[in-house]
């Protein structure tokens, strides 16, 4: 899994410290991270990551404090294999997974000018809840990290408001 993160996702817009990323990658070991793999004829070529905590309760309103939610902390496929809704399956087996757990919010970061994770992140039903200037992770374009929410209704859909407005009702 290293490999493939630090061979794949690199790029102007990715932060990946390797100590934290290498911490994080070690504790689906030990259960404190999870993920889902994409393997093709035995070699991995894409994974998405997620762990459950409160790293974003500053974005949570005070009812909701101390309610744990989810946090997409890696997504990376493999080169060859970019643009073939593989990062985007994955992610959905994520967001399956944690609202399967009962977990009501999942959040996301990404740099504020990535066209291509936006999309996708717009797509699974995130909206933007704060986009702020973020130089020691963020080394080209504006500099900015954008974090993004999604928000699971009563029902474990997605509600109304994280929902992409597509112009129907």
């Amino acid at each position: 899994m290293k490999a493939l993160v630090f061979e794949h996702g690199p790029n102007d817009w990715n932060y990946l410290p390797r100590e934290e990323v290498s911490a994080h990658l070690d504790g689906i070991r030990d259960g404190t991270s999870h993920g889902y793999l994409a393997v093709m004829e035995g070699r991995l070529i894409g994974l998405v990551t997620y762990v459950v905590g409160d790293a974003f309760s500053r974005y949570e309103q005070a009812a909701l404090d101390g309610q744990p939610h989810g946090w997409i902390v890696e997504g990376v496929v493999h080169r060859e294999y970019v643009s073939q809704g593989i990062g985007s399956r994955l992610a959905d087996q994520c967001l399956k997974a944690l609202r399967e757990a009962g977990i009501p919010r999942v959040y996301a970061e990404r740099h504020e000018e990535n066209a291509a994770s936006a999309a996708t992140m717009q797509k699974a039903g995130f909206s933007e809840v704060d986009t702020f200037y973020d130089p020691a992770r963020r080394q080209s374009g504006s500099r900015r990290t954008t974090v993004c929410r999604l928000e699971f209704a009563r029902g474990n859909e997605p509600s109304r408001e994280s929902r992409p407005n597509d112009g129907r009702q």
